[in-house]
């Protein structure tokens, strides 16, 4: 809960300086806020295991969850933890991504083009759209590789998010260079953001983290 919180306010803190998400209304910042937040949380927390190599999650107080079932606290019947090294974790560790495409990264992440926010209206989605224009651009621009060898490395990141999120490969999964690059896991399309939806509901519901409220403090602004 508490590696939770510190990632939502690192959330917060991104948004705010993000010049398109302060032209949303404020019921279409709530919308946005609440379907992207779990993207962001996990590409930050597989970047984490990547860089430090980590048998487990890890989180943002120097925790972390092993893979290992027999040294699990509770068990992950989900899979989850696998599903994060294997499928996420490892393809970055592989990129050895600096800290600006980490940050980059992240703001990605909430522009990724699938699944777009429901009930957005058509200026709101316009905005959206060419935010992720912008910020595909910046992480092409943020590389110190060439122009050609950062698209290529942009297009292998955008390959990885489907096992954090839902994404529409538009028929590539079964390319060769798709399943090369890619582990089992990830062919097998689970993302992390659906396996865990449950826990937040859960904890919504008793009250432990009452998640719309949290997500009202922070972009409603009252008058």
């Amino acid at each position: 809960m508490q590696n939770f919180r510190r990632v939502f306010i690192l959330f917060k803190d991104v948004l705010s300086v993000i010049p398109e998400f302060s032209k949303l209304c404020e019921s279409d910042k709530m919308t946005l806020g609440k379907s992207r937040f779990s993207v962001f949380y996990w590409w930050l927390l597989c970047c984490w295991i990547a860089k430090c190599g980590s048998s487990g999650v890890c989180y943002s107080n120097g925790s972390y969850f092993p893979l290992d079932t027999n040294f699990q606290p509770i068990p992950d019947l989900k899979g989850i933890t696998e599903l994060a090294i294997e499928a996420v974790s490892k393809p970055l560790a592989r990129l050895c991504l600096t800290e600006e495409e980490i940050l980059i990264g992240s703001v990605f992440a909430v522009f990724f083009e699938y699944p777009l926010p429901p009930k957005m209206p058509h200026a709101s989605t316009q905005i959206l759209s060419n935010a992720r224009d912008r910020y595909i651009q910046c992480m092409i621009n943020v590389s110190s590789c060439s122009e050609v060898q950062s698209a290529l490395r942009l297009a292998e990141i955008s390959l990885i998010f489907p096992s954090i999120t839902v994404g529409k490969l538009n028929g590539i999964k079964n390319s060769k260079s798709f399943q090369n690059f890619m582990t089992p896991k990830i062919l097998n399309f689970q993302n992390l953001v659906h396996l865990t939806s449950d826990n937040i509901k859960v904890l919504d519901a008793m009250r432990v983290l009452e998640a719309d409220q949290l997500f009202r403090d922070v972009f409603i602004v009252k008058p």
